[in-house]
């Protein structure tokens, strides 16, 4: 019985869950349920990658200031404390964590 490389096995979990979070469907019903603008939706999908918040400002070409407001934000409209618990929130209803495969058509 041939042995499972689990590190190249956690790389395509990981490229195909990158895959996944490209579909904007995936992330209407999270907008739409938090009540999320455009651009908080933008921080929170950085979130999910596992950006950090000088990471996010450089590639949504805004302020570090300014990505510590959505945050506090995205973590008041879902009513967490921590960006952990953020990050945790917004994958559980992705649909990303616990390979949960709802339909996203």
């Amino acid at each position: 019985m041939k042995a499972i490389d689990h590190k190249s096995t956690a790389g395509l979990t990981a490229a195909m869950s990158r895959e996944r979070l490209r579909e904007p469907k995936l992330w209407l019903g999270l907008q739409q349920e938090l009540h999320l603008s455009d651009r908080e939706l933008q921080v929170a999908i950085r979130l999910v990658l596992g950006d950090s918040l000088t990471q996010i400002a450089g590639r949504l070409q805004i302020g570090r200031g300014t990505v510590v407001t959505y945050c506090g934000r995205i973590k008041r409209k879902a009513r967490v404390q921590r960006r952990g618990e953020l990050a945790v929130v917004l994958l559980l209803n992705s649909g990303l964590l616990l390979g949960d495969d709802r339909e996203t058509d």
